[in-house]
């Protein structure tokens, strides 16, 4: 039928729908090439297959994007970990700077099974010493982090917190997400002068998106535990670029385009 409609088609009709089409075909180029999002860069990934009876410190994460290994205090190489009450913090690290422009998600994988403490992951502006009988909390140094609160505790909950520290509480009390393993994540965004962080366990969206006033300083990522037991799985960093201003404007001007033929064709009395 199309083929019928296009011979009883004047020259100069055929020549417009043409045009139009050049003009749709080069929008939908465009909507081809700049749709979807980013794909993301993976920094760190690690689903700690080694053994309780081996430190994890030393050992490098299955995808290592800048080399490091894992600086650990009493973490095992299969991700347990057991803090008895009151003996100090147990800690791992892996540098890492933020850079502007980038949309950065932390997520980690954390089942506290006893005590009265937690296991947290977070953002840090520095690691801790690891030498002097396992450094300070994790918290101390943290800047955006998570901590999944273990069953003993009468507060047993997930926690938010923007940081720096104890400070910029979102919440210290949501409710767990399902059961089991928590898959806490965090994702930072770069790409405004004032950075902004949103949490979530398993999928679940946790609070508002938080606007820093003053960003972080970030130097490392990493997890820890206080007076208690549990397991850590699949800990991940990955990176993507937020889309450019730019590529909207590739939108307006293939429609202001389909906009400009259609007027002309109007004030000619074509199709």
């Amino acid at each position: 039928m199309l083929s019928k409609f296009f011979a009883h088609l004047s020259g100069s009709h055929r020549g417009c729908l043409a045009g139009r089409a050049a003009v749709a075909g080069a929008a939908l180029a465009i909507l081809g090439m700049t749709a979807g999002p980013a794909s993301a860069t993976t920094i760190y990934s690690d689903s700690f297959p080694g053994s309780s009876g081996s430190p994890l410190n030393g050992t490098s994460p299955a995808t290592d994007a800048t080399g490091a290994a894992w600086a650990a205090y009493l973490i095992n190489a299969d991700g347990s970990v057991n803090v008895p009450n009151n003996s100090g913090s147990l800690n791992a690290y892996l540098p890492f700077t933020p850079t502007s422009g980038q949309i950065y998600t932390l997520t980690l994988g954390i089942n506290a099974t006893s005590g009265t403490g937690w296991l947290g992951l977070a953002f840090l502006s520095s690691g801790t010493d690891l030498t002097s009988g396992g450094g300070v909390p994790l918290y101390q140094n943290a800047t955006p982090w998570m901590a999944d609160w273990v069953s003993g505790n009468p507060n047993a909950a997930i926690s938010a917190i923007a940081g720096p520290g104890t400070n910029n509480v979102i919440n210290w009390n949501y409710p767990y997400q399902g059961t089991g393993v928590q898959h806490l994540q965090m994702v930072l965004n770069t790409a405004s002068a004032s950075w902004t962080i949103q949490f979530s366990d398993n999928g679940t969206t946790l609070g508002s998106l938080y606007t820093y006033a003053t960003n972080p300083t970030i130097a490392d990522v990493g997890f820890g535990a206080s007076a208690g037991s549990g397991q850590v799985s699949n800990f991940s960093l990955t990176s993507s670029p937020v889309p450019e201003p730019a590529t909207l404007g590739l939108f307006a001007i293939g429609g202001i385009g389909l906009l400009v033929i259609g007027r002309k064709q109007a004030t000619r009395g074509t199709i």
